[in-house]
């Protein structure tokens, strides 16, 4: 790849800060392009958009339910709860809500997919977000640790090392 300028590589990561560095510093140039989660208007919208696929609308209007592309109605402002509870998921994550939800319904031997099925979700989706985080901030500390070991270790070394040859 060195040699041929029209080479590109591509990595993704949700940790870079985990990546050895040696393996960094082996690419003269690396462009690092963040990719944020989504706001609450992208939020809704993906909510809205996966949720049509199951026939599962939001709307506060009257419309006739024996339509066949309907298969359920939420108002809208159950829409905004769920983006109000999505808040900081990823794409990934959004997505997850949806199809948790008729994974769920189905285990459940139940066609629709009520409020409460998908404020379940969002509840245990939250609840597994916040495990996540104390798992790598304890990650975070368990490699800082180590850092603080190997530096104590070397600095015991060299202590040992100047004693036996002064």
């Amino acid at each position: 790849y060195e040699s041929n300028p029209r080479v590109f590589i591509f990595f993704a990561t949700n940790h870079i800060d985990l990546l050895n560095k040696a393996f960094l510093n082996r690419f003269d140039a690396i462009n690092k392009i963040e990719i944020k989660n989504p706001d609450a208007t992208m939020r809704e919208a993906l909510i809205k958009k996966s949720f049509e696929k199951l026939k599962i609308i939001f709307s506060d209007s009257q419309i006739t339910h024996n339509s066949k592309h309907i298969k359920t109605i939420f108002p809208i402002s159950f829409l905004n709860e769920i983006v109000q509870r999505s808040d900081a998921f990823s794409i990934r994550q959004i997505l997850g809500i949806v199809r948790s939800a008729k994974v769920l319904a189905d285990l459940r031997n139940n066609d629709q997919i009520s409020k409460e099925i998908i404020l379940e979700i969002l509840k245990q989706m939250r609840a597994n977000r916040t495990l996540e985080h104390q798992e790598e901030e304890s990650d975070l500390l368990i490699k800082q640790f180590d850092i603080y070991n190997k530096r104590l270790t070397i600095a015991n070394q060299i202590r040992q090392f100047y004693r036996t040859y002064t």
